[in-house]
C-alpha cells in the first residue's frame, strides 16, 4: 500500500546523488516516484531534488511528512512523493545515508555568515578610507568645480558678483591684452548695496584703471542669473561677430558658468574660455574648514544639479 504525502520544494536540481535506496517503490501516476532517498544533516534529497536547511523530518500517524526549515514548518508543501508504508519507513537525521553529497552543497549558515560579514566589513573599510583621505577627497571635489583656461579673446565677460575679487581679475586680464573690451550685464537696484551691482562694479573697474569706453554694459534688460548673462552675451556676440570670449568668475562658479554659456551659445561657433578667480576667504584646499566655504560649495552643488535638470 502506498500513501501520497506532500513536501515543500524550493530546492535546486542535483544531477549526481548517492544510490541509497529505501525499499522497492512502485511507480504511480499520482506523485513523484521516490527511487532514491538521502539525508545528511541539513540536506534531504529525493531522487534528484535537493531540499536544503532541513532541521527535522518525520512521518506522523496520519502519514503526513513534516519538513522543518529552521523555526518554520511546511506541513503541506506542493511536491508529492509516493512512499510504501508496508516497508515501515522511518525518517530521521543521520539514519538513511552515509557518505557525502557530490558535488557537496554549500552550508547555508556559512553563506549567511559571509553575507553578513561582507555587509559589515565593506562599508566599514569605505568609511575608514574616506576618513583617512578626507582632505584629499574634499579637495578633489572642490577642484571639480574649477575650470581655468583663459585665452586671447574678442571680449572678456565679467560675471556679476564677487565684488571683492572678480573686477580686479577682469582689469588685470584687460591690461595684459587678453581682450580689448569687458562685457557685463545690467542689474536692478540692490537695497543692501545702496545701488545697482553694475554701477558698483563699474566703480571698481575704474579704480583698477579700466577706461569707461572699454566697458560694455549689455542691453536687453536686467539679468538675474548666469543664464540671463549668457543670453545677453549671445545677442551681443551675434551682432558684433565675436568668435571667442573668456568668462571671469569665482573658481567654484566656473564649471557651471562655462556649461550654461556653451549651452546658450550652441550653434554660434563662439569659443568659450574661463578665468578662475580664487575666493579671498577660502580655496579648494580649506573650504571645508570655513562656514562660508561650506555654504558656497553646497549652494553651487545644488545650483549645478538644478541647471542640468532645468536647462
Amino acid at each position: 500500500a502506498c500513501s501520497l504525502i506532500q513536501m515543500w520544494n524550493y530546492g535546486e536540481r542535483q544531477n549526481t546523488i548517492p544510490s541509497v535506496l529505501a525499499g522497492g517503490w512502485d511507480h504511480g501516476s499520482d506523485g513523484l516516484l521516490a527511487t532514491q532517498l538521502f539525508m545528511n544533516r541539513n540536506y534531504l534529497i529525493v531522487n534528484d531534488l535537493v531540499f536544503p536547511q532541513v532541521s527535522s523530518l518525520r512521518l506522523d500517524r496520519d502519514f503526513k511528512l513534516e519538513y522543518h526549515v529552521g523555526e518554520r514548518e511546511f506541513p503541506h508543501p506542493p511536491l508529492r512523493i509516493r512512499i510504501p508504508l508496508s516497508k515501515g519507513l522511518r525518517l530521521s537525521p543521520f539514519q538513511l545515508a552515509p557518505g557525502p553529497i557530490y558535488p557537496g552543497p554549500r552550508d547555508p549558515y556559512v553563506r549567511r555568515l559571509r553575507r553578513r560579514l561582507f555587509a559589515v566589513v565593506v562599508p566599514t573599510l569605505i568609511l575608514i578610507v574616506a576618513f583617512v583621505a578626507r582632505e584629499q577627497i574634499l579637495t578633489a571635489y572642490a577642484k571639480s568645480f574649477r575650470v581655468d583656461d583663459p585665452a586671447p579673446s574678442d571680449a572678456i565677460v565679467l560675471l556679476l558678483g564677487g565684488l571683492d575679487h572678480r573686477p580686479q581679475k577682469a582689469a588685470l586680464l584687460l591690461h595684459n591684452h587678453l581682450a580689448p573690451i569687458i562685457l557685463m550685464g545690467q542689474t536692478g537696484y540692490n537695497t543692501y548695496l545702496q545701488g545697482t551691482e553694475t554701477d558698483i562694479t563699474l566703480k571698481f573697474l575704474n579704480q583698477f584703471g579700466v577706461p569707461r569706453d572699454r566697458i560694455v554694459v549689455l542691453e536687453g534688460g536686467q539679468v538675474n542669473s548666469t543664464r540671463d548673462e549668457a543670453l545677453r552675451c549671445r545677442d551681443y556676440a551675434t551682432k558684433h561677430q565675436i568668435k571667442r570670449i573668456t568668462l571671469v568668475t569665482t573658481a567654484f562658479h566656473t564649471a557651471r558658468a562655462r556649461w550654461i554659456f556653451q549651452k546658450v551659445f550652441r550653434g554660434t561657433n563662439v569659443d568659450i574660455h574661463t578665468a578662475a578667480v580664487d575666493e579671498p576667504r577660502f580655496n579648494e584646499k580649506n573650504w571645508f574648514r570655513s562656514e562660508d566655504g561650506l555654504i558656497y560649495y553646497f549652494e553651487e552643488t545644488v545650483k549645478t544639479i538644478i541647471y542640468h535638470l532645468k536647462y
